[in-house]
């Protein structure tokens, strides 16, 4: 089973965890997140993360879920990413997520468009009809 990280500032991913267990009614295994607080040193949060990485991957890899691409705690995992083993998407939302979960069967290369392709079909702009022409 592919490793999936959420990479986000403050209480995000957690909060999207939360979000999609309650969703997919459990607990999802190999999913976790980790907080870029930007309080503790960069040798700190690299030690952590190798340390999420080493504990979500039980050898298909570890897909990244990350909040900003360019941000200071997705610069530092740059060097972390590796093709077919270790690869990130930025600009993560709940409708990537879910997509995630429910095709973690695939290789990671596949997994990680799914996610691009679930990130991207879950942005809509909903256009309101106006209340004068009764549509």
């Amino acid at each position: 089973m592919i490793g999936i990280l959420l990479l986000t500032q403050g209480h995000i991913g957690k909060a999207m965890i939360e979000a999609a267990e309650h969703m997919l009614g459990s607990k999802i295994p190999k999913l976790n997140a980790l907080t870029a607080n930007g309080s503790e040193s960069s040798e700190k949060f690299l030690q952590t993360f190798q340390r999420e990485l080493n504990s979500l991957d039980e050898g298909q890899g570890v897909l990244i879920l990350a909040d900003i691409y360019g941000a200071s705690h997705t610069n530092m995992v740059q060097a972390f990413l590796k093709k077919d083993r270790i690869e990130m998407i930025a600009g993560t939302n709940l409708p990537m997520l879910i997509r995630v979960l429910n095709y973690r069967n695939l290789a990671l290369e596949e997994l990680a468009e799914k996610a691009f392709a679930g990130g991207n079909s879950g942005i809509v702009r909903s256009i309101i009809k106006s209340a004068t022409n009764g549509n």
